[in-house]
């Protein structure tokens, strides 16, 4: 490792202690019986059926990177979700979904024999 690369690294690790990223804590916590109540209450179990090429990916990396599943997809999903709110809001998805739905309704109307 160059002089620059152990900087960066000590640097990061106290930067994730300043942080409070402390995943080994928070999976210690999660899995403790006796903070099942408040889990539940704070905690979603997010499931998901995964190819085994995807799977065995993140296998690989998380070990490689020394991080638990739930460390890694909380990663994922915090950086995808924002990401995700951006485009929905420049593509604005509902911008005429007042006129398309008055349009269906006009429709059912006209079918029903409402619209006369």
């Amino acid at each position: 490792m160059t002089p620059s690369q152990t900087i960066q690294l000590q640097a990061l690790k106290l930067k994730a202690v300043i942080d409070g990223q402390h995943s080994n804590l928070i999976d210690a916590i999660l899995e403790d019986p006796d903070n099942k109540d408040t889990v539940k209450k704070e905690f979603r179990n997010v499931c998901a059926l995964v190819s085994m090429p995807m799977f065995n990916e993140l296998e690989r990396l998380c070990s490689t990177l020394d991080m638990s599943k739930r460390e890694f997809i909380t990663l994922a999903l915090s950086e995808f979700i924002p990401k995700a709110d951006a485009i929905i809001a420049e593509v604005d998805p509902f911008e005429n979904a007042e006129e398309a739905q008055k349009a269906v309704d006009d429709i059912g109307a006209a079918i029903d024999g409402r619209g006369k």
